[in-house]
């Protein structure tokens, strides 16, 4: 299948993804940050989507055909002064 990923950069986003490619899934993450500033750190094979304001532009078009399943794990971190 291919997973399409919010907030994979997070710790837990991220071990969801190693257990993903273990189970022999493809990613699509989606990002904030700059595909040239993300590779530094991120070392799984995904395809990248950057969407760098999502409370204000909507959803980059096109990333969604192909997608088999979705998993939302993007939002405030827990670790914030609420």
């Amino acid at each position: 299948m291919k997973v399409l990923v919010t907030g994979a950069t997070g710790s837990i986003g991220h071990e969801v993804c190693i257990n993903l490619l273990r189970q022999g899934h493809s990613l699509k993450i989606v990002t904030r940050k700059a595909e040239e500033e993300l590779h530094k750190y991120w070392l799984l094979p995904a395809e990248v989507i950057t969407w760098k304001d999502p409370s204000n532009t909507p959803f980059p078009r096109g990333h969604l055909g192909d997608v088999d399943a979705v998993i939302h794990l993007s939002g405030e971190s827990i670790n914030q002064k609420w």
